[in-house]
């Protein structure tokens, strides 16, 4: 099952007792404050959570095997994400 933005929202809001008004606010801040660092070139780690990292790929002449021709391609951010082992054995952690 997928959890949305919205769905997500109202969880928070049940277990927090905070609106769902200002639950959106904070996540769309959020989620434009971490866009913004992930441009800027910074990564970001929420400890014991996530860490988001972003590498710049330079612009660079590839082959394409298919068209048999040589394509440039443009600079760019790559975005990546890694979950620490600790919280991996959280998830799946049973109960006894």
């Amino acid at each position: 099952m997928t959890i949305f933005r919205d769905d997500l929202i109202r969880k928070i809001s049940k277990k927090s007792g905070f609106t769902m008004k200002d639950l959106r606010v904070v996540y769309d801040v959020t989620i434009d404050v971490i866009t913004e660092c992930l441009k800027e070139g910074n990564d970001i780690e929420l400890a014991g959570f996530i860490k988001f990292f972003s590498k710049q790929v330079p612009a660079r002449t590839v082959y394409s095997p298919i068209t048999k021709e040589y394509i440039d391609k443009d600079a760019k951010i790559d975005i990546k994400a890694k979950f620490p082992g600790t919280y991996k054995k959280f998830i799946n952690k049973t109960e006894e």
